[in-house]
């Protein structure tokens, strides 16, 4: 399969496997975009307000630099405008707070450098903000996306129930078990 992208008989892979056997694949296969010094891997996930928001990195690098948050909101944006037509898309920095001051080094370091670049930088976008719309493009290292990315899906799930409630309306999802969590106990 990544050999068929690669060769451009098909234009990606969707892959329920390993995302890091996938990640490792598609770099030595693929191989990256030059000037791009490490990939990121990016989920869509719905906002209240229709729209969407992609969260770059959501677990690929767990220790990154400034420099790599910077590539995360260049190809954040760059997928947003091609893949999704959205025009001038807002680029947030995941932190504890929206102070330009927050953070730790790497997300002060990374906050300096994005108010720099020729893009639509909002600045620090706390996680509670993420679904309503705060910016189009998360960046974050690959620690914070994975857990956020986890703690947002269930976010949307308990406003998905109580719009269900408030209309008096069913809700029917489906979705695939976690054969770990069912196995240990867990959710």
């Amino acid at each position: 399969a990544l050999q068929s992208v690669k060769e451009g008989a098909a234009d990606c892979i969707v892959s329920a496997g390993n995302s890091g056997a996938l990640l490792a694949g598609a770099t030595l296969i693929i191989r990256r975009q030059k000037g791009v010094k490490r990939p990121a891997l990016a989920a869509l996930l719905p906002a209240c307000d229709g729209g969407c928001v992609l969260i770059c990195d959501c677990g690929a690098n767990t220790d990154c630099k400034p420099g790599y948050l910077q590539q995360f909101a260049l190809m954040g944006g760059a997928y947003l405008s091609i893949v999704q037509r959205v025009e001038n898309p807002r680029i947030g920095l995941l932190n504890n707070g929206a102070e330009a001051e927050k953070g730790n080094l790497l997300t002060k370091e990374a906050y300096a450098r994005l108010q720099g670049m020729d893009l639509h930088f909002v600045g620090n976008v706390e996680a509670r903000e993420l679904m309503r719309g705060a910016c189009d493009v998360i960046v974050c290292d690959g620690f914070d996306g994975n857990e956020n990315d986890r703690r947002q899906v269930r976010g949307f799930m308990r406003r998905l129930a109580g719009i269900a409630k408030a209309n008096d309306a069913g809700l029917i999802l489906l979705a695939h078990i976690d054969k770990h969590a069912a196995r240990s106990g867990g959710s």
